[in-house]
């Protein structure tokens, strides 16, 4: 189950990188370098992903 759920994760890090790129490639414009959500997870778990 472990195993599962740190993949899903990784899933979603490489989506988000993918969408970040399509975003600078449609606008030029990069977006802040901070989530927001990262900044949640580290405080409700008192760590940072990896």
């Amino acid at each position: 189950l472990l195993f599962i759920a740190k993949n899903l994760e990784r899933i979603g890090d490489h989506t988000t990188n993918i969408a970040e790129r399509v975003f600078y490639a449609a606008t030029g414009n990069m977006l802040p370098t901070m989530r927001p959500r990262a900044i949640q997870s580290t405080r409700e778990h008192g760590r940072a992903s990896s």
